[in-house]
């Protein structure tokens, strides 16, 4: 990328906002910030698609999510982590887009996944559809506590490397 001097530069090491969880961070402190300024400026959650929720990242690697009422996504920024609850079934996957690694959005309606950088599509239980990217969103390991959803943040189950594991990282409820 030219920079206003002429060089070639790709190297954000003097950013402020280097790292993808401060930079999202950020822009979602920003959004939320302007729209409790401006009447009629929808929420960063609901602009995104998503429900906001942070959940803390236990000592073990895990974090727990309160088993979503209905159907919808909710996202937590912190831990890169998008919780789905969809006929019956939850899911967590990585925010991410497998392809480039841009944040996926939640497609007006709920009903899809939406790479916003190439255009990739995914269904809510995170099945490729279309678009650049050639395999489903990546799953992380679930299981059921009670009324809660531990989640370990660790894991990252990709279809198409484990598709055994990817088919299994879901929860009834």
């Amino acid at each position: 990328m030219a920079s206003s001097h002429g060089t070639m530069n790709d190297d954000c090491t003097d950013c402020t906002l280097h790292d993808r969880r401060s930079f999202l961070a950020r822009t979602l402190a920003a959004v939320a910030a302007a729209s409790l300024l401006l009447p009629g400026i929808v929420r960063a959650e609901e602009m995104a698609g998503f429900i906001v929720h942070s959940a803390a990242r236990r000592p073990d690697g895990t974090a727990k999510y309160s088993v979503p009422s209905f159907d919808g996504a909710t996202i937590d920024t912190e831990n890169e982590t998008i919780i789905v609850r969809s006929g019956g079934k939850c899911m967590a996957f990585a925010l991410s887009c497998p392809h480039q690694r841009a944040m996926l959005k939640l497609k007006k309606g709920d009903s899809a996944f939406l790479c916003p950088k190439h255009k990739s599509e995914y269904k809510l239980d995170g099945e490729y559809i279309r678009g650049r990217a050639t395999r489903n969103m990546d799953r992380r390991s679930i299981r059921r506590e009670g009324a809660e959803l531990v989640v370990d943040l660790d894991s990252l189950f990709q279809s198409d490397d484990d598709a055994a594991a990817w088919a299994a990282a879901i929860v009834t409820v």
